[in-house]
């Protein structure tokens, strides 16, 4: 990820931590594939790592990003010259049933429900309203299994945990799963096993998707907005910070417009948006190819 304070180091500037004086010397072909520009709301890149950027692009064979609004910042970032090196690559997770194909189940509808929450950054991502807004998601998570469905709380890291109390002060059953550390199997199983997912990480997007699972996009990034401007999806999006006295119903009615009374459609959406992200990358590893062949 082109981010700042995750491997935060005075190397490049991102999570790749390589002198921009070392990337001239690396003889095979270097392809960028699929990187997001995870900047947070406040962040800016500094000169340091707009210079590592423009040298990592400019020794690459590949500069691909995985969304719209990614090459956007990022192409504002480079030199004119560079710019046109900047190409969409959609993010692998989201092509894991055409990938895999027959050897993941087949979707089969099961009633389960998942819920992500992101926990890190908290005051970017909630700000004065963070109480307000878990308050809210839980009361929501109460009305699906009083609605017949089982709810799972999932983390995607250790972190994600902070969430569990907020459910526990509704009162209600649900369970857990800890997919920290886990196995890519054990991954693609949970979430071929629920009918939808609510999640505030881009993989608890995209994964999900990849799987033609149905999804709703919890937002305080802008990269999950990103997504689903290019599966043109928006609809499935959620700004938890807009209205957050409302949000227990703002997302039931997102709930249920998405996977009951248009649920057919739903599911149509998401099988032709894979298959276009599928194109894109079919010509990209034409490209790459290309150039691994010399």
């Amino acid at each position: 990820l082109f981010l700042p304070d995750t491997n935060k180091n005075v190397v490049s500037g991102w999570q790749w931590a390589i002198p921009k004086e070392y990337l001239g010397e690396i003889k095979c072909p270097l392809m960028i594939y699929s990187v997001g520009y995870n900047y947070f709301p406040g962040q800016e890149p500094s000169d340091f790592f707009c210079e590592n950027l423009t040298e990592l692009c400019r020794n690459s064979a590949f500069f691909g990003l995985r969304n719209y609004g990614s090459i956007n910042k990022v192409k504002e970032l480079l030199p004119e010259e560079l710019r046109e090196k900047v190409v969409y690559q959609p993010c692998t997770t989201t092509l894991i049933r055409k990938i895999y194909g027959d050897a993941v189940a087949p979707k089969t509808s099961s009633r389960k429900v998942a819920i992500n929450m992101a926990f890190d950054r908290m005051d970017r991502r909630f700000g004065e309203d963070k109480e307000l807004i878990l308050k809210q998601i839980s009361v929501f998570a109460k009305n699906l299994t009083e609605r017949g469905y089982e709810v799972i709380l999932v983390y995607h890291t250790s972190g994600d945990q902070r969430m569990r109390p907020y459910f526990n002060a509704e009162n209600f059953r649900y369970t857990e799963k800890y997919l920290v550390s886990s196995l890519p199997d054990e991954v693609l199983e949970f979430y071929n096993s629920v009918d939808l997912v609510l999640g505030m990480r881009g993989h608890a997007q995209m994964i999900p998707f990849g799987l033609n699972c149905e999804i709703i996009s919890m937002g305080t990034h802008d990269k999950m907005r990103y997504f689903l401007e290019d599966i043109d999806a928006l609809d499935w999006y959620v700004n938890l910070r807009e209205n957050p006295e409302k949000l227990s119903e703002t997302l039931m009615e997102k709930f249920i417009h998405i996977h009951e009374t248009d649920s057919e459609n739903t599911k149509r959406r998401l099988v032709e948006a894979q298959e276009k992200l599928w194109a894109v990358t079919v010509e990209n590893m034409k490209a790459i190819s290309e150039v691994m062949q010399g």
